[in-house]
């Protein structure tokens, strides 16, 4: 019985020291899981700056190749990079000044959640005047998918009938003879 008790101690030394390994690994596994998820913040937070600074070259930077980009509030089919390049273009052609602010972002994993809002002027607005009613708000939900250090993925909910009734456009119901 002496001797029982005199390796009782050792054995329990030898368990938890085998339970504080499996503590670490758990522990190293988490912080490498939120080390990855700040990086992948980090890259969705300078895609915003890209759009902000209108940096068409850094788009190859954040971007994959086989990037896409899902807004089925305005379109059926996703965007390729080439498309989604053009579209940029256009948006920052026809609403020089617009800029977006990041709301919220979060990550998890290797999605990324991000709440932004954007003011522009319209065309024809006059910019140095504060109570032109000709401004452009809104903003969007999106949740990106990062592989690799790049976006694979963009998901977009946004009002896009709000932007466009903004912008002149006009609901009219069908002409009951042209249903």
């Amino acid at each position: 019985m002496k001797r029982l008790l005199l390796f009782l101690p050792i054995f329990l030394f030898f368990l938890s020291g085998c339970q504080n390994k499996d503590t670490q690994a758990k522990l190293d596994t988490l912080k490498d899981i939120a080390a990855l998820e700040e990086q992948n913040q980090a890259l969705v937070e300078k895609y915003i700056g890209i759009w902000n600074s209108r940096d068409f070259d850094g788009l190859s930077e954040v971007l994959d190749p086989q990037f896409q980009v899902y807004i089925p509030s305005s379109a059926d089919q996703p965007m390729s990079l080439d498309a989604y390049t053009e579209w940029f273009h256009g948006i920052v052609q026809g609403f020089p000044d617009i800029h977006y602010e990041i709301r919220e972002i979060f990550a998890s994993g290797d999605k990324v959640c991000l709440r932004w809002t954007t003011d522009a002027n319209l065309p024809g607005a006059d910019p140095a005047d504060p109570e032109d009613a000709n401004k452009l708000t809104g903003g969007a939900i999106e949740i990106y998918t990062v592989k690799d250090g790049k976006i694979t993925e963009e998901r977009s909910e946004m009002d896009a009938l709000g932007w466009q009734q903004q912008l002149g456009y006009k609901l009219v119901p069908p002409d009951e003879n042209n249903q």
